[in-house]
């Protein structure tokens, strides 16, 4: 069997994901230590790369709560956000994260080989040259650190890869060439799959489950940032550019729209491409209450994830665990 942690990205809203997380291994306790691989996008592969650093990663959740709780003094830059509103440079700044990152209690110097647990992550390269026609194209980009002994992702630092997945597009700078992998896959459940079964036709061995039937063999959970309750009570209206992207009370609104549906997207095929009972989906509904443009209360996230009907949910899940033989 195969448990497969999916978490999606969702800057500092990630905080959703450790909280759900730390409820998960209050209730089931080694729950994160038989998670087998981590996949992640953006904000969900920081965490899922820091709890891959330790074969019983629970003893992380802390810090990760802790890291989206400094994520604003860790990314704001306030001479560059001046500029960032003229659309001349980014919003925020990576460095002090980086610094924050590469501490020895999180990812410090370690490469992809180093983690004691699989990862799958994922971002988007700009510049890639292929490899029979030779010619330049963007694509996706999936790091992971099993397969061959001679995977390049190997040599990877975890910092890096972390940095390329949440380069987000007007929030921060490109990162070696590569931008945030939400670009393709912000849910990244479905290329955990993909990337899974593939490697299980590439390298069998005596395990290996015949041809056709690898999905039977994975259980995965996918963990969400909160589905923000969020509407637009318009009917016919003739929007242009300003008001998708402009908004001044809901910028960048085509994006978060295209973002949500990818997500809906991914899950429905997970919910009906996976045997019944192999795959689950935990994201808890919040509203955010915030006037401001690209704030995030974590108080609030707080409150929703301890809220009634957020404990139902959590314990849904647990039950899932339970029949799923995740915990066997």
């Amino acid at each position: 069997m195969h448990r497969i942690l999916s978490l999606d990205g969702g800057g500092q809203l990630e905080l959703t994901s450790t909280l759900l997380l730390q409820e998960i291994e209050m209730r089931r306790p080694g729950f994160l230590a038989k998670t087998d691989i981590l996949a992640g996008t953006s904000a969900g592969a920081m965490v899922a790369l820091i709890l891959a650093t330790e074969a019983d990663p629970a003893r992380l959740l802390p810090e990760t709560d802790e890291l989206w709780e400094k994520f604003d003094d860790l990314t704001m830059n306030w001479p560059g956000l001046m500029f960032g509103l003229f659309g001349v440079s980014a919003l925020f700044t990576h460095d002090r994260l980086a610094q924050y990152l590469e501490r020895e209690e999180l990812l410090g110097n370690k490469t992809l080989a180093d983690l004691e647990k699989e990862v799958i992550i994922t971002s988007f390269q700009l510049d890639h040259v292929h490899s029979k026609s030779g010619g330049r194209q963007w694509r996706p980009k999936i790091f992971h650190n099993f397969g061959r002994p001679n995977n390049p992702d190997l040599q990877e630092r975890a910092v890096d890869v972390a940095l390329r997945s949440g380069a987000a597009p007007i929030f921060f700078p490109v990162v070696d060439g590569y931008i945030d992998g939400g670009v393709f896959a912000n849910h990244p459940a479905m290329v955990a799959v993909a990337e899974i079964c593939h490697d299980l036709r590439r390298h069998p061995d005596k395990e290996t489950p015949a041809e056709g039937r690898e999905l039977e063999e994975l259980r995965l959970l996918s963990i969400g940032v909160g589905e923000d309750l969020r509407y637009l009570d318009v009917k016919t209206v003739n929007w242009g550019w300003f008001q998708w992207l402009l908004n001044p009370f809901d910028p960048l609104l085509v994006i978060n729209a295209l973002l949500r549906g990818d997500q809906w997207a991914i899950n429905f095929q997970c919910k009906n491409m996976m045997p019944e009972g192999n795959y689950y989906r935990l994201n808890p509904f919040y509203s955010r209450h915030t006037t401001i443009p690209m704030y995030v209360n974590t108080e609030i996230i707080r409150q929703t994830v301890q809220s009634e009907e957020t404990q139902v949910m959590i314990d849904e899940t647990v039950k899932w665990l339970d029949k799923s033989g995740w915990l066997d």
